[in-house]
């Protein structure tokens, strides 16, 4: 049987387990998903979700939802407390790049509250892709990085495609003039699809990729997200180079999904624990 015949059929058997009959094998580390994949359940449901999360064999999450104040609407240690309810743990949030630069210090006050080791900067917009921009972006996460040290929070960059391409290479301007302790969300799916190897990158800057996303590429021609383990991605050569990526944790994600998001989460995590 092919690889990919092989993990078809695994697929499929996840995806019947979702309904409700779980016989994972226990994974060799915690897997964590990233809440953006169940966004709108998270929007109209935030308990229910995170209870079916947890259901799956999710041990940890990863936030999207941040709005100066509150995380999915609750105060952060409600919303901690959400979370320990159901036995998840939230080491990492997105955080959108204005609240890096405006009221930092309370970004990071939040952040202790709900409990986060990592706060991630996840996406730049057209306006902020240029030289200038990327030194915009450098300033001030390498100010915001001042205001954090002696938190417990560490700050961190989530890569696209466009981070890779051009005469000068956004992402060896960000890797170089960041503080050496701002770290890399490495986004597998994306350094991928610019045909770039996420093993180079670790031996590149080594130790300094804490966290991955692991999302999958369909075999088609475009190239659409998959679940983990049911597209064109070798997970094996990356998930054998984590000490050389220093990596803490990572977070399945899908960010389309054709189906139920819930279908393609579980799909992903009875692939990942095989890996």
């Amino acid at each position: 049987m092919k690889r990919r015949e092989f993990l078809g059929s695994a697929a499929a058997a996840s995806t019947l387990a979702f309904m409700g009959n779980y016989s994972w094998a226990k994974p060799s580390q915690p897997i964590g998903v990233q809440l953006y994949t169940v966004r709108n359940a998270m929007y109209k449901d935030v308990p229910g979700t995170l209870k079916k999360v947890a259901e799956i064999g999710y041990t940890h999450v990863e936030g999207a939802s941040y709005d100066g104040a509150k995380y999915y609407g609750m105060l952060p240690a409600d919303f901690k407390m959400q979370l320990a309810d159901v036995g998840l743990k939230m080491p990492s949030a997105h955080i959108g790049l204005n609240f890096f630069e405006k009221n930092v210090e309370k970004t990071i006050e939040d952040a202790v509250n709900v409990g986060l080791e990592y706060i991630v900067m996840p996406w730049l917009g057209p306006n902020l892709r240029s030289y200038e921009g990327y030194k915009k972006v450098i300033e001030v996460l390498n100010n915001a990085n001042e205001k954090a040290n002696g938190s417990g929070v560490t700050l961190g960059y989530h890569n696209h495609d466009f981070e890779f391409l051009g005469d000068i290479v956004p992402m060896d301007m960000l890797m170089n003039e960041m503080d050496s302790s701002i770290i890399m969300e490495l986004d597998l799916y994306w350094i991928s699809r610019v045909e770039k190897s996420p093993v180079e990158f670790f031996k590149k800057y080594p130790g300094r990729t804490h966290l991955w996303h692991v999302k999958d590429m369909e075999d088609s021609e475009e190239k659409s997200f998959a679940p983990v383990g049911t597209g064109t991605i070798d997970f094996k050569p990356v998930f054998e180079n984590t000490e050389l990526s220093g990596l803490k944790y990572f977070f399945v994600e899908q960010d389309r999904t054709k189906g139920d998001p819930f279908d393609a989460i579980t799909t992903s995590y009875g692939n990942v624990v095989k890996f």
